[in-house]
């Protein structure tokens, strides 16, 4: 029943995420995993299975599968990773029916099984080099399909339909630029980007981001909801989470200057009711648009990135800030962010360039960037800064970079190669 909300919280900021499970009815949290040791990766929950959790979390060196019972508080081990395990694919029964492995000769396999007693069988393979963008996504309504983000087919990642008995593919959507993300309307740290119905699995909608989201009708039955959704206020939406009979949808829409908005839409009435602000504080303040920069790198290749500029008209020699973004294999995307919006409101142009090695833009523009920390990454920045110089929209004394993670040794490389470019 609808007894408990689960939730992932990282309490130290060290990156080891407790699961949580708060009792609505007696006002209750509790830890299911004590240990700070141990984080949270990955997690499964199937409306069929109400007190049952699947969740992928760290034994010794390598990412195992375990299954919580949540009315007994156990957590019970599901299946041991040897080591090579890259992802996995858990089918409407909660049974383990797929692995993604890596082979010593540089490929990543995909192998199923049809229960415990069974042995592995090879599906597909790909290339070592696809492994960032391979991924399971979930399998169809009667566990003969799966469906994965698969990098084997295009240059960009596609969503594909994979028959698990005979390993043909079906292409389901596949942009010539944008990758698919694998983001689903389950458990995630981001916006769902693959829309099922909750109810009978039927693949919905899909997104793509682009310098904003698109989204892609598959299932001709939630047009006029996306329609009327779309026209409830101005952002870019995601449907969220569902009840169980996909009458009722919360929507979310997310913007680059204010906070997230949700509502509840009933798909029978077409009517939607507003809920609440994320953080409403943000409406107090005057936030900067988030706008599109496309510039050419040195070599030839596209590199796209978002330029936020301070409130107000003046867009001519400005002081700036280049932050670059952790990972690398990351992207910044459209939205609001607390400190590109504190570096606008202190009068600062805020530059965020996705430089190869980033992800979203296919393998291509992905595997440029081995190898080149500190090289041809380190050049896509700086030429992100001298086109804004020639178009004389920044000072070109008055420069900083700043970053974390990655973005972090990008900042330090910045500072020390290429001090006449940047300030601090």
């Amino acid at each position: 029943g609808d007894k408990y909300i689960f939730y992932i919280h990282d309490i130290d900021g060290n990156d080891n995420h407790i699961l949580y499970r708060y009792d609505i009815e007696k006002n209750e949290n509790k830890a299911l995993n004590q240990s700070k040791k141990v984080r949270i990766i990955d997690l499964d929950y199937n409306k069929d299975f109400p007190f049952e959790l699947i969740v992928a979390m760290p034994l010794g060196n390598a990412i195992s599968l375990y299954r919580v019972d949540l009315k007994r508080d156990t957590v019970t081990l599901l299946y041991k990773n040897p080591g090579n395990i890259h992802d996995w694919v858990i089918d409407n029964t909660g049974n383990l029916r797929g692995i993604v492995t890596f082979k010593d000769d540089r490929e990543i396999e995909f192998m199923i099984r049809d229960n415990e007693e069974d042995t592995w069988k090879k599906v597909i393979s790909w290339d070592m080099d696809d492994v960032l963008m391979c991924r399971s996504v979930r399998c169809s309504k009667d566990n003969k399909y799966v469906y994965m983000i698969d990098p084997g087919v295009s240059n960009t990642s596609c969503l594909v339909r994979i028959e698990l008995n005979t390993g043909k593919r079906e292409v389901i959507v596949c942009d010539p630029e944008y990758d698919i993300n694998s983001v689903v309307n389950t458990y995630t740290y981001e916006f769902p980007s693959i829309l099922f119905d909750s109810d009978t699995l039927k693949l919905q909608a899909l997104c793509i981001n682009r310098f904003r989201k698109d989204w892609i009708i598959l299932d001709e039955t939630i047009r006029e909801d996306f329609s009327v959704i779309k026209d409830l206020q101005n952002g870019d939406f995601s449907v969220t989470s569902s009840d169980s009979n996909n009458e009722n949808w919360i929507a979310g829409f997310e913007l680059d200057k204010g906070p997230v908005s949700y509502y509840i839409f009933n798909r029978k009435s077409k009517k939607a009711t507003f809920l609440f602000h994320d953080r409403p504080c943000l409406k107090d303040y005057t936030l900067a648009s988030m706008e599109e920069l496309t510039f050419t790198s040195r070599d030839g290749l596209t590199i796209h990135g978002y330029i936020t500029y301070p409130p107000g008209n003046i867009r001519k020699n400005l002081p700036a800030v280049l932050f670059v973004h952790g990972g690398p294999w990351k992207r910044d995307n459209w939205g609001y962010n607390p400190a590109v919006q504190w570096i606008a409101n202190r009068g600062y142009v805020c530059i965020q360039i996705n430089y190869r090695g980033s992800t979203g833009y296919g393998k291509d523009f992905l595997n440029a960037g081995n190898k080149e920390w500190g090289g041809k990454m380190q050049e896509d920045l700086e030429d992100g800064v001298r086109w804004v110089i020639e178009k004389n929209i920044v000072d070109p004394a008055r420069i900083a970079i700043y970053g974390h993670g990655y973005g972090g040794f990008a900042a330090l490389a910045g500072a020390t190669f290429t001090s006449d470019l940047f300030r601090c």
